[in-house]
């Protein structure tokens, strides 16, 4: 058995801070501290002998009130507790520290002191900050090269490459959860002749105009709006309950772009800028195929043109009863 003088020599030693409390009915009573723990807390050690109460200097450096009760709870069933925390100094300053608290029992089994043992890990602390800020840069970091990747520089609307992600996505959606599909192409009329007009810088400030109205127009969550290629956008939606509300919330974004009264000298179908659109909604149309669903809205912008422009027809696939009025228009 280690003589108790040469076990109070190697505490004594010890670089890591070490206190031994007895435990009883009566509270906490510190008994030993060596002076690595005086030296890392700030005190005498002969200022922090004795009970820790509340006057002691102990108690609320060491003792967290929250963790009180699930400290003394986890050293009744002889289990030790660790946790780190940032801690005051007496002499001024603070410092980030790691406790390890031990119960000690004694032939019988009774529990009758703690030992408790700190060390310094500010140095590891601030590596781990240090480390994990330089973590979150990279990931804000790669957060905006996804996002500028996926984006359509012109317009800022999502791209292509994009688009053709979210489709998958919510065709999986769809298949799944069986919310039913919707999509809108719609293509800005007579833009060739637009840009031969009035120059491609007017063109493109065209196309940014019409992505805003998009983009106000479809801010859902559920909506993926995306610039499909030259003057071509499309719209993706998914869990919209009607095919009706769908059509007039198209509708309304087109009506909202002839509104923008932008001149048009060579439109055959009106006197500003306009554009039509093709519509399907529903289940895939070839199951396991995505892009039927998009070959469907195209067919429906197709017959939206070759019936004047300048309105909205739905997909000859689905069957609706909508009201008769100016541009609107079921396909087939």
């Amino acid at each position: 058995m280690i003589d108790e003088k040469v076990l109070r020599s190697a505490l004594d030693a010890s670089s890591e801070g070490v206190m031994i409390f007895a435990t009883g009915s009566h509270g906490w009573e510190c008994v030993y501290a060596n002076p690595s723990s005086a030296m890392l807390f700030g005190f005498d050690r002969a200022d922090i002998l004795g009970p820790v109460d509340g006057a002691s200097k102990l108690h609320g450096i060491l003792l967290d009130k929250s963790l009180r009760s699930t400290i003394r709870q986890t050293l009744s069933t002889g289990e030790s507790f660790r946790y780190t925390f940032e801690v005051g100094r007496l002499t001024g300053g603070t410092f980030w520290c790691e406790m390890n608290m031990s119960p000690l029992n004694d032939d019988g089994g009774n529990w009758t002191h703690t030992i408790m043992m700190a060390h310094d890990v500010s140095d590891t602390v601030r590596y781990a900050r240090k480390i994990e800020s330089k973590n979150r840069l990279l990931r804000e970091q790669n957060s905006a090269l996804e996002n500028i990747a996926s984006r359509d520089d012109l317009t800022g609307l999502y791209n292509r490459r994009h688009f053709d992600a979210e489709l998958a996505r919510m065709v999986g959606l769809h298949e799944r959860l069986g919310f039913p599909l919707s999509i809108a192409f719609f293509d800005v009329d007579f833009f060739k002749k637009f840009n031969d007009s009035y120059g491609h810088q007017a063109g493109d400030d065209v196309l940014r105009e019409i992505a805003m109205v998009l983009q106000d127009g479809f801010s859902r969550e559920t909506d993926v709006v995306a610039r499909y290629g030259g003057e071509e956008f499309v719209v993706l939606s998914i869990g919209e309950s009607l095919v009706t509300t769908f059509y007039q919330h198209v509708d309304t974004v087109r009506d909202g772009i002839a509104a923008l009264a932008i001149p048009h000298k060579s439109s055959s179908c009106a006197s500003v800028v306009t554009i039509s659109a093709g519509i399907y909604f529903g289940d895939l149309v070839t199951p396991g195929q995505p892009q039927s669903v998009i070959e469907a809205a195209d067919r429906a912008l197709y017959q939206a043109k070759h019936a004047g422009r300048n309105r909205v027809e739905i997909s000859e696939l689905v069957e609706v009863h909508l009201p008769v009025g100016p541009g609107y228009a079921i396909g087939g």
